[in-house]
């Protein structure tokens, strides 16, 4: 048991109609569905929070961006082999924390952390196309996969619903979207869950605003003091 969660601020039908993700699901994985809260104005962490507390806990849990396009034609299987593996997975990650950390792919916010970064996507090379086919994509190549991390990027985040519920880790609702995946790390870090990446292709529309990150930056290392 499947389900892809995400949050848009598309209507349902140009949800259905628009979004990367749910056009993509229906290519390579159309009998997943897909919990979407659409017309939406809450961070994240609240989105799929509630998705944790409704879910089966045999349930497979994938948060998902709706900017994601999933390449994948054995998603569903690469799925399984991944927490077969590894109780939380993604696609790209970090294979080391440093104190003061605000960003998976870097330890000290500047440099890039090579040496301990991991997995691989594909984002935009150039501008946006009319459409996913009309995009030219480049893939990066961040390092090892599969292989297990410490820190996980949100663009793509899979675990059973039972790893919340053993646990209790659920997302701090104060990151609305940047760094609600670090923080999230951070707390299942601390749980003994295991995180890994897997090579599940996938291409990424966006990469993100430094201008909201800043701001998240502040709440997450006051929180995160080491």
């Amino acid at each position: 048991m499947i389900e892809v969660i995400t949050a848009t601020r598309l209507s349902e039908p140009d949800f259905r109609a628009q979004s990367w993700l749910a056009r993509s699901l229906r290519q390579v994985a159309p009998g997943i569905p897909v919990r979407a809260a659409c017309d939406n104005t809450r961070g994240l962490p609240e989105v799929y929070n509630e998705a944790i507390e409704a879910a089966d806990p045999g349930a497979t849990l994938v948060f998902a961006h709706d900017d994601v396009w999933i390449l994948d034609r054995d998603f569903a299987r690469s799925l399984a082999r991944a927490l077969g593996t590894y109780e939380v997975v993604g696609v790209v990650g970090n294979a080391r924390r440093a104190p003061g950390q605000t960003a998976w792919v870097s330890a000290d916010g500047e440099r890039p952390d090579v040496q301990n970064l991991r997995g691989r996507i594909a984002h935009p090379h150039g501008a946006l196309g009319r459409d996913f086919a009309d995009t030219v994509f480049q893939t990066e190549e961040y390092g090892l996969t599969p292989a297990r991390v410490r820190i996980l990027d949100g663009v793509l985040l899979a675990a059973r619903a039972q790893t919340f519920r053993s646990t209790g880790v659920r997302l701090d609702p104060q990151f609305q979207f940047h760094l609600y995946d670090l923080d999230l790390c951070r707390a299942l870090d601390a749980s003994g869950v295991t995180m890994g990446v897997w090579p599940i292709d996938l291409a990424h529309a966006s990469r993100g605003d430094l201008t909201e990150w800043r701001g998240a930056r502040e709440a997450y290392l006051q929180k995160w003091s080491s």
